[in-house]
């Protein structure tokens, strides 16, 4: 898989957004890469846009200039994150879900 097939894919997924948020091709979007149980897919990447928080899930991973690594334990309403980057967090959910997730999170700078 070569970057400028991932890239196209990632604006193939990204093309339902308003236009707007097109025009922020060229911002930086946040992304996770997560392996382990809890989401649809053993692998996958989410990818966030920085002014709406408007979310695109992916199986699978996407190449990204990594910025961390993280755990992330979701047990019932709780969820706790050991995070490279930002340290302990503790958030409590509306939902109760169970997930055990190795991350990587990183950025994309240009979609193109």
């Amino acid at each position: 898989m070569s970057i400028r097939w991932e890239h196209n894919f990632l604006s193939l997924k990204w093309q339902n957004w308003s236009h707007s948020e097109m025009s922020l091709k060229t911002e930086i979007h946040m992304v996770f890469t997560e392996i382990g149980i809890g989401n649809k897919t053993f692998i996958s990447t989410e990818m966030e846009n920085p002014v709406s928080g408007a979310e695109v899930r992916v199986p699978g991973f996407v190449k990204m200039d990594v910025e961390g690594f993280y755990l992330r334990f979701w047990l019932g309403k709780r969820v706790t994150i050991l995070s490279s980057k930002d340290g302990v967090k503790v958030q409590r959910k509306t939902t109760s879900r169970f997930k055990i997730l190795f991350g990587v999170q990183g950025k994309i700078t240009s979609m193109r």
